[in-house]
């Protein structure tokens, strides 16, 4: 099946607003030769993943992207991209046979939380959230782990360093460049 691009913008409220490309162009989000290069980049960009993830036995399911202009109003990838939390991944080796059988598919991804936590809690997002099994963050860690270690073909490597020192430190060079 070839991709599909499903463009959406921010609500006032609640979820994304979904939109159709031709709504992009005349609400004025995107010149339509800019609307024209997001979409054969976001296209480009997504079947390279694709085929990364395929070779790495994994099947990219769908995937956010968020673009901007940079000060020359050309388009710019704005927000991470083929993460557990902007993607759906599942295990190809359990695909086909999991379709086939119309079982639950194998999410690598924050998927995988989202359907669990709602088995293990009943929440349908009514009220005060219930707080996340210790279990099931520790098996969604595991996931994004293993996820981790499919994608990159290396071994995941728990810093040690506080997140905030760590991004202070992979920040400065781009901030105070010499």
């Amino acid at each position: 099946d070839e991709p599909v691009i499903t463009p959406t913008t921010k609500a006032d409220v609640g979820h994304d607003e979904r939109l159709t490309c031709q709504e992009v162009v005349d609400r004025g989000l995107a010149a339509p030769d800019v609307w024209n290069q997001v979409q054969t980049s976001a296209l480009s960009m997504f079947k390279k993943a694709q085929d990364i993830a395929l070779a790495r036995g994994l099947v990219l399911m769908d995937t956010k992207m968020e673009f901007g202009l940079d000060g020359n109003g050309e388009p710019m990838v704005i927000d991470e991209l083929f993460t557990g939390d902007s993607s759906r991944y599942v295990l190809a080796s359990t695909y086909q046979q999991k379709v086939e059988s119309g079982q639950e598919l194998d999410h690598m991804d924050k998927e995988f939380l989202r359907l669990n936590y709602r088995k293990a809690t009943g929440y349908r997002g009514d009220g005060e959230a219930p707080p996340i099994p210790d279990l099931l963050i520790a098996q969604t860690a595991d996931r994004y782990i293993r996820l981790h270690d499919m994608l990159t073909g290396t071994a995941f490597q728990m810093s040690r360093e506080r997140p905030q020192e760590r991004i202070e430190q992979n920040l400065i060079p781009w901030i105070y460049p010499h």
